[in-house]
């Protein structure tokens, strides 16, 4: 299972021109259980073509901390929830969203807005941590929905 979601995600990086991302980058991403607001930016920044392919996590999160892409108050090295993630997803990508996200943006709405375009499947609590696997997962749903990785 490790081995096709690592394909499937090196795949979806090609395909999207953005596999900045050595192999054992990947590989550690796909091995980890909780995945840090850190790293979570690096890969949606650079998917969302923010920042550069040299770009290092630190500087990542610096770009999304200063763009407001974060929930108040998050540390680096805070594990990533769902809805935490989905929110960086919609203003990374520049996503519109629904009604309520509209007057409410935020980690909930921006959730509940992937859920129901499915580019979220299976447990949808938003505050759920994220696997480095879901992460791989959701963010080429998305790359596929905006067109990025046209």
């Amino acid at each position: 299972m490790k081995k096709f979601a690592f394909l499937l995600a090196c795949a979806v990086f090609l395909a999207a021109g953005i596999f900045a991302q050595t192999a054992e980058q990947l590989e550690g991403l796909l091995d980890t259980a909780e995945v840090t607001y850190m790293s979570a930016t690096l890969f949606v920044l650079q998917g969302a073509g923010i920042v550069g392919e040299s770009a290092h996590a630190d500087a990542a999160f610096a770009e999304a901390r200063s763009r407001s892409f974060l929930p108040r108050n998050i540390a680096e090295n805070t594990p990533v929830t769902l809805g935490g993630l989905s929110f960086l997803m919609m203003r990374a990508f520049d996503i519109k969203g629904g009604m309520w996200y509209r007057l409410f943006p935020g980690p909930r709405y921006a959730n509940r807005f992937l859920v129901y375009h499915k580019l979220i499947q299976g447990s949808t609590d938003p505050s759920q941590k994220v696997s480095g696997e879901q992460l791989l997962r959701i963010l080429g749903r998305v790359l596929n929905y905006t067109g990025a990785d046209a």
